[in-house]
C-alpha cells in the first residue's frame, strides 16, 4: 500500500503511515494518566507552525482553530502537572509546569496567579514578591494596565505572608518552613 493517495484532482496522504505530533500529542492529553501527561508536556513545542502563512483564508482560519484548540490541550495538561506537582510536595516541577502555563499567553493573570501561589508555596515569600513586581512591570509595558484586583488581593497576601507553605517530601521540612516563613 503506498502513502500517497493521487487522482487527477488531488493529492492525500494515508494518515496511518504517519506519525504526527499533534496526534499523539492530543491522544497523550487526553488519557489523563501521569505518565502521558508527562510525555504530552514533552511533546508541547510552542504553537502549532508558527510560521507558516499562506494568505488563503480557508486555511488560516483552519489553522488559527488547530492553534487555539492544541494551546487550550497544553494549557489543561499544564495545569494538571502544577496540581499533581504541588499535592506532591514537587516545587521544583510545579513551578517548571506553571512556567509553562504562563508561557502559553504571559497576560493571562489566572495562569500568571497559579505560577505566583506556587512561587510563594515553594520558595517563599521573597522569590514571590520579585515575581509579582516583574508581573506588574510586564503588564504596564505590554497592556498599559495595572494587574485585575484579584491579582493585587494576591500580591497583598503573599507580601504579608498569608500562605500556607508547601508540604515538602522531606517529613522534617515543612514545620522549619512555617517557622521561618512566619
Amino acid at each position: 500500500s503506498q502513502i500517497l493517495v493521487v487522482d487527477r484532482e488531488t493529492i492525500g496522504v494515508r494518515a496511518e503511515f504517519l506519525c504526527v505530533d499533534a496526534r499523539s500529542f492530543i491522544s497523550l492529553a487526553r488519557s489523563a494518566g501521569p505518565e502521558q501527561l508527562t510525555k504530552a508536556a514533552e511533546l508541547w513545542q510552542g504553537a502549532f507552525l508558527p510560521d507558516l502563512v499562506l494568505d488563503i483564508e480557508e486555511f488560516d482560519l483552519w489553522h488559527r482553530h488547530e492553534a487555539d484548540r492544541l494551546s487550550a490541550v497544553a494549557a489543561e495538561v499544564f495545569e494538571v502537572l502544577c496540581r499533581r506537582a504541588d499535592a506532591n510536595g514537587d516545587g521544583e516541577r510545579a513551578i517548571a509546569a506553571a512556567e509553562r502555563l504562563v508561557a502559553l499567553e504571559p497576560t493571562r493573570e489566572d495562569r500568571q496567579r497559579t505560577a505566583l501561589k506556587l512561587f510563594a508555596r515553594h520558595k517563599g515569600r521573597e522569590a514571590a514578591v520579585s515575581r509579582a513586581k516583574l508581573l506588574t512591570d510586564m503588564l504596564r509595558s505590554e497592556l498599559g494596565v495595572a494587574p485585575e484586583g484579584t491579582t493585587r488581593a494576591l500580591i497583598d497576601a503573599i507580601k504579608r505572608g498569608d500562605f500556607e507553605p508547601a508540604r515538602s517530601r522531606d517529613s522534617e521540612e515543612p514545620a522549619a518552613q512555617r517557622i521561618l516563613q512566619r
